[in-house]
């Protein structure tokens, strides 16, 4: 996994009204998303967003190594959002929900961001728009997790 962690100060529980700690993964999908949206580009664009604390790439944001990373993350650096930028909703929001409650966080604070059928594969022909697309739909995922998160647990 490629990464960049910012802002980790170490584990903490937001007070009502503090900012919030939101983890942002980005997915290569293999290649299905990264031959056409530069995800390292996107990380980059949202990595000093308001409330992102971690930001990362992965190769396969789904497989256990990275969820096992995620759940890690989440716990280590106190994190009370998750957004997860891959493929299809339809394809893997009970997976990443499953890592947000094994790891403490309410699996309602997840988003996904769709950016393998929403940008790589619109955009074949357009990398740059692709890369733009993702960085605004991200942010957008960034801004669905709004303050004062529900206690889970």
């Amino acid at each position: 996994m490629n990464e960049e962690v910012t802002g980790a100060e170490g584990p903490t529980q937001p007070d009502a009204g503090s900012e919030r700690r939101i983890g942002v993964y980005i997915c290569h999908c293999g290649g299905n998303i990264s031959d056409y949206v530069d995800v390292d580009k996107v990380i980059d664009g949202i990595r000093d967003d308001g409330d992102v604390v971690v930001s990362r790439t992965a190769m396969f944001a789904c497989s256990d190594a990275t969820q096992q990373d995620i759940a890690a993350d989440i716990g280590a650096n106190g994190l009370d959002g998750l957004v997860v930028a891959s493929c299809s909703p339809k394809l893997h929001t009970y997976t990443f929900r499953g890592v947000a409650s094994r790891a403490g966080l309410n699996p309602y604070e997840y988003t996904q961001v769709n950016i393998r059928e929403q940008c790589s594969w619109v955009h074949t022909d357009d990398h740059d728009g692709a890369t733009e697309k993702a960085t605004d739909l991200v942010r957008a995922g960034i801004a669905d997790r709004p303050e004062g998160s529900c206690e889970f647990g």
